[in-house]
């Protein structure tokens, strides 16, 4: 089962963190060596298209990075220019990692969480 993640940014600035993906004791950490993510953002679920969306690969609206593969730990990098880009509000978001096949389990993808994004005024902006 996905967790529940609300983001909050202010878009005067990048939001940057760490998460850990862990099995659902919180506490045992899943593997994410050579795994990809995908994280949309939208308006509602039920629009066709994404706000905007952040995948493995850097782009203008920023990058989710692998830091620590075998203890599930991933960085989120949602950069400034996207957010001033994008109006303000609240958004629904989630994220998926596609984990490649491993030790004769097939490549799997996996709900991480899904959640809010909201997207307020920054006062330096």
């Amino acid at each position: 089962m996905p967790a529940t993640v609300n983001i909050t940014i202010s878009n005067d600035a990048d939001f940057y963190t760490l998460f850990q993906f862990t099995e659902a004791d919180g506490i045992t950490p899943i593997s994410i060596v050579g795994a990809t993510f995908i994280m949309g953002v939208r308006r509602t679920m039920q629009d066709p298209a994404a706000l905007f969306m952040l995948t493995s690969t850097l782009s203008d609206a920023g990058v989710i990075s692998i830091w620590d593969g075998p203890n599930g730990i991933f960085s989120v990098l949602i950069k400034k220019v996207r957010m001033q880009k994008s109006p303000t509000g609240l958004f629904q978001q989630s994220l998926v990692c596609n984990l490649p096949a491993s030790n004769g389990r097939p490549a799997l993808t996996l709900p991480v969480w899904s959640g809010t994004l909201q997207n307020n005024l920054g006062a330096s902006r």
